[in-house]
């Protein structure tokens, strides 16, 4: 016997069974329209530019844009670094040796901006700087700004930093994220062999909203006789074009919520 998954339910068919001996058991009768396949799942972790600075305050996260290269050898030295400086505008850690080439020139900084400046212009005294607003200024930078990433997390952290001795990075990491692959299939060809663990999806529920009536009145008249006909589909959504210049109000003003 193959166990596999039809509509959520577990199911049990004989050895050599087909799609078609499998739709006969769906408690929704097929309608003739596409059936969708999940054979199996896989969780692979993928190296991101994202990098998690670890501090007295709490964690900074930030996203790298640029110096990845020269990012690598500076990550351990910045380790134990406390706040050299802070301001209204930005905080620095530092300071730690690189081979940057300072200028004397003025930059224009973006809120949430990473860079690397130096004291005196001397890249043996370089700092890693946070912009906390839009501002112009002379950090002794090289001369394409220096700007290296910006924050992505953590922001309040970056407001809290001062200058105390407690005020300091006690570690960096990257961030790694677990991406999960699904392998799977559509088709409409009923001879299609069972595998075991399939999960096989003969039709979608959909709960109209009682406080969005003319979309579900024109959700309604593209779904005709129960089948819904896609004219575009991607990763994060299907769309159907048959109705394109009915009049339809937008009716749901809310944030979508999350998973909707």
């Amino acid at each position: 016997m193959i166990e596999i998954e039809l509509d959520n339910q577990p199911l049990a068919v004989d050895n050599g069974a087909t799609l078609a001996d499998v739709i006969r058991h769906a408690l929704v009768p097929y309608c003739g329209g596409t059936i969708a396949i999940i054979r199996g799942t896989e969780e692979s972790k993928k190296a991101t530019t994202e990098y998690l600075i670890k501090t007295t305050k709490g964690d900074i996260g930030i996203e790298l844009s640029a110096y990845h290269d020269l990012w690598q050898h500076v990550q351990s030295k910045l380790v134990d670094c406390g706040v050299r400086w802070a301001g209204r505008e930005a905080v620095a850690f530092g300071s730690f040796e690189t081979d940057v080439v300072p200028s004397h020139n003025d930059h224009e900084y973006a809120r949430w901006e990473v860079l690397l400046g130096t004291g005196g212009y001397d890249s043996n005294h370089t700092h890693l700087i946070l912009s906390k607003q839009r501002h112009t200024a002379v950090h002794g930078a090289p001369a394409d700004g220096g700007v290296i990433g910006r924050v992505v997390s953590g922001k309040s952290v970056v407001d809290d930093l001062g200058t105390g001795a407690d005020n300091q990075i006690t570690g960096i990491a990257p961030v790694e994220r677990w991406e999960t692959v699904v392998d799977k299939i559509v088709t409409t060809d009923l001879t299609t062999a069972i595998e075991q663990g399939m999960r096989i999806f003969t039709y979608a529920a959909i709960e109209l909203s009682p406080d969005a009536p003319y979309g579900a009145e024109h959700f309604l008249a593209a779904a005709k006789d129960n089948t819904l006909t896609f004219s575009t589909i991607s990763h994060s959504f299907a769309s159907t074009e048959m109705l394109q210049g009915e009049d339809c109000p937008f009716e749901q003003k809310e944030p979508r919520s999350v998973g909707i």
